[in-house]
């Protein structure tokens, strides 16, 4: 009680935790995984958090970004221009950036270029996670038309 555990965690994370806390096995299926080990080992362990960023946009496309300790990453490969909410003016965010917490807290310098590596790798940690494209698509994803079009009437899918 009263310990605060500093570390980098995400959402996804929270289910595969309560039912480790709750000692509730065989339950498959998430993508996050148990951070219950965190309160008892004796260093910090950082677990990459995974955040899918969520845009009203005019064009198809997702923008994502995976959080560590030190570094933001944002990975934007279709040039998605999103809206801000609450309405104002419409705001670009590059294909990739690269955000130093250490010494850019509020993420006003993009330091991917200066960073090739770990833009690289947290690239690949995101892309691990949250695979993008048609040759990604899970093998039980509906692709027939009236399925697809369901889904568009619906706005799952994207104009």
């Amino acid at each position: 009680a009263g310990t605060r555990i500093d570390a980098v965690v995400g959402l996804m994370d929270l289910v595969p935790t309560i039912l480790d806390v709750l000692g509730i096995e065989g339950q498959g299926g998430f993508d996050g995984e148990s951070l219950f080990s965190l309160l008892f080992s004796e260093g910090k362990k950082n677990f990459p958090a995974v955040v899918s960023e969520h845009y009203r946009r005019r064009q198809p496309g997702e923008v994502l970004s995976i959080r560590t300790e030190r570094w933001r990453y944002i990975y934007n490969p279709k040039e998605v221009i999103p809206y801000c909410v609450p309405p104002t003016a419409l705001y670009t965010i590059a294909k990739e950036e690269l955000y130093d917490h250490r010494s850019d807290p509020l993420e006003t310098r993009n330091v991917a270029e200066a960073f090739p590596e770990v833009t690289r790798k947290l690239r690949e940690e995101l892309l691990r996670r949250y695979p993008l494209g048609e040759e990604q698509r899970p093998a039980n994803m509906a692709t027939d038309a009236e399925t697809l079009e369901r889904l568009r009437s619906l706005g799952y899918i994207a104009e």
